[in-house]
């Protein structure tokens, strides 16, 4: 089956032979080219973008056959930039650099869970065995600089459950 695109660059070309038609390269090139994804990325900084996942990510998407710039784009933004624009996180370093809050997994205690399951892999306890398990603690991070600078008034019953403010 022959596409659009392919039929109207097939006319074009025909059409540029034919003395008659001076105006084809304008229909060929008014074509819509292929979608390209556009992925969003709000960074604290710049530096925040060189980590190791944001490499793995880009990784797995060649991987699966996909390639930047023509077939998606990845767009990073600093939260900096985003001027009046609360937003909440699921990491907590990103409420150090300027963002509203978060509310995020403890990862002290994910990193200490993860060293009692190494010790039963040491012991012989084969990891087929070791059950999986969802993070039990976590922590709600606020930024009251952020939250004065956007003009909000942060109300006590949210106070009261926060574990870790940013002054």
């Amino acid at each position: 089956m022959i596409t659009r695109r392919k039929l109207v660059l097939a006319l074009g070309a025909g059409a540029l032979a034919s003395p008659l038609s001076s105006f084809t390269p304008l229909a060929v090139l008014a074509q819509p080219a292929k979608k390209v994804w556009r992925i969003g990325y709000l960074a604290g900084n710049q530096q925040s973008v060189n980590i190791p996942w944001f490499d793995a990510f880009e990784a797995g998407m060649s991987a699966l056959g996909y390639a930047e710039g023509s077939d998606y784009m990845i767009e990073v933004r600093p939260t900096a930039d985003l001027d009046r624009l609360p937003a909440a996180y699921s990491i907590s370093q990103y409420v150090e650099t300027g963002g509203l809050f978060a509310y995020a997994a403890d990862f002290t205690d994910l990193f200490w869970r993860a060293a009692v399951f190494v010790d039963k892999i040491f012991k012989g306890t084969k990891p087929g065995n070791i059950p999986i398990e969802q993070p039990t603690r976590f922590d709600f991070i606020l930024n009251m600089k952020t939250a004065k600078a956007l003009g909000l008034k942060i109300p006590g019953s949210i106070l009261v459950q926060v574990t870790k403010v940013i002054d």
